[in-house]
């Protein structure tokens, strides 16, 4: 059973969702009992068609059951609470796919029917799913948040886990979130994870680049689909390289002209150096080889 519910925007309040069942008297099965056993209302966890339905296909559905209760006796309206289930389709971006109506026997062959369009034509006693709510205004306001790691000037070392952490809410609540990295100034942007909800950590691994112009940022939906965008504090990526020389030869009156280059030797940084004994320089990965004045020089990678 699935009542169409798109017509109730999100942000509606639901004070209370009730479903209400009369149970008829079926003479279109024999060995009927109707005054033992209880309802159970359990929700389906795919989609269905319902003009294919059948017995044989029936859809999946959930272990746990949203409702329970009555006595299904004859002749009588049976009510069982379904609001949290409601409030879940409407306001926390869950799927409508309807429940099953179970009837659990403790004695007899059958249970009863529900369904007036089988046993009766009543209209009048058809299911129904009656609903309190208010608020019916549509949700505008989009989720806000920040992130609360990595913080401004943190220098990141490549190949190396690090936890992103951030603080999100929304006037109603946040069903997924998406996370971006930049390595330039936040001009472009590439996915590092999505997933529904909002755990407010995730645990990234540092890529292999060199830049000190490093932002995160996250995306963050509530179930209207307002996005809300917060971006980090400007960070780092690098590795520490300790240049090496022997003062001797060096005169340390005058400055000299330190070159950085990878293994195919292409420059990746110059600088000028004047140090008494040894300096760090945070430089791009891949470095394999430094001079001074023309001069190679030794070099440790930390």
């Amino acid at each position: 059973m699935r009542f169409d519910l798109s017509s109730i925007k999100t942000g509606t309040k639901i004070n209370s969702a009730n479903l209400y069942l009369f149970a008829n008297t079926c003479t279109a099965i024999q060995g009927v009992n109707f005054t033992n056993g209880t309802i159970t209302i359990t929700p389906f966890t795919s989609s269905w068609d319902p003009n294919k339905i059948s017995w044989i296909n029936c859809p999946a559905y959930s272990s746990t059951s949203i409702a329970k209760g009555g006595s299904a006796q004859v002749n009588v309206w049976e009510s069982f609470n379904l609001t949290n289930y409601v409030n879940g389709i409407i306001n926390n971006g869950q799927p409508n796919y309807g429940f099953m109506i179970v009837f659990n026997v403790t004695s007899g062959k059958f249970g009863t029917g529900i369904s007036s369009g089988w046993c009766t034509d009543d209209s009048l006693k058809r299911p129904m799913l009656i609903l309190n709510y208010e608020g019916t205004s549509p949700d505008i306001q989009a989720p806000t948040g920040s992130i609360t790691a990595p913080v401004k000037g943190t220098i990141l070392k490549p190949s190396t886990p690090a936890i992103i952490t951030w603080s999100a809410t929304d006037n109603i609540s946040i069903v997924s979130r998406a996370l971006y990295f930049s390595s330039d100034s936040a001009k472009t942007w590439s996915k590092i994870d999505s997933s529904s909800g909002n755990t407010g950590s995730f645990t990234w691994n540092v890529p292999v680049i060199s830049s000190t112009k490093c932002f995160i940022r996250i995306d963050a939906y509530d179930a209207a689909k307002n996005k809300g965008s917060f971006v980090s504090g400007q960070f780092s990526i690098s590795s520490t390289i300790i240049i090496m020389f022997n003062t001797d030869k060096i005169n340390m009156s005058k400055e000299y002209n330190v070159t950085l280059f990878n293994i195919q030797g292409k420059t990746l940084k110059s600088f000028k150096l004047k140090e008494l004994s040894l300096i760090n320089k945070m430089v791009p990965i891949g470095l394999t080889i430094a001079k001074i004045n023309g001069q190679k020089i030794k070099i440790i990678k930390q």
